[in-house]
């Protein structure tokens, strides 16, 4: 089961480092930042806008509090910005979703800014979980 978890952890550790590199994970219908997001869209949404100025404060709450020291230490500041981004959220049950996004993101690195457009074809989902009442990033999703 640790093994489980490890691996879950690692493939969304990888999906957030992927997105801050200019390949974010994401998919999906056509929801838009001007449309009514859902609660976990509006969370994610707020946490990688606020994680592109710097703050990873509302990234590092979606991580449930068991790992949340350990993924402090591993989010990568950058200059990122998105230039557009949409939305959409796949219920499994109430409390199990996957979210996905897509869209238009500029990195700077070392100077050089490149800019990277990922279609809906292309995302990937990022699980989450409703546990008392509050969204996290889901570590122990077995969901494909």
């Amino acid at each position: 089961m640790k093994m489980k978890k490890t691996a879950t952890l690692t493939v969304l550790v990888l999906s957030l480092v992927l997105f801050f590199i200019c390949v974010p994970a994401g998919c999906g219908g056509k929801k838009s930042e001007k449309e009514s997001l859902s609660e976990p869209e509006r969370l994610l949404d707020n946490a990688l806008r606020e994680a592109s100025k710097g703050n990873n404060q509302p990234l590092l709450e979606l991580w449930p509090p068991e790992v949340r020291e350990m993924m402090a230490e591993g989010i990568p500041a950058l200059s990122q910005q998105i230039i557009e981004v949409h939305y959409r959220t796949e219920e499994i049950d109430p409390d199990h979703v996957k979210v996905y996004y897509w869209g238009t993101f500029q990195l700077t690195v070392d100077g050089e800014t490149k800019t990277n457009t990922i279609g809906e074809a292309e995302a990937q989902g990022i699980p989450m979980v409703r546990k008392d009442g509050k969204w996290f990033f889901d570590v122990g999703s077995q969901l494909p």
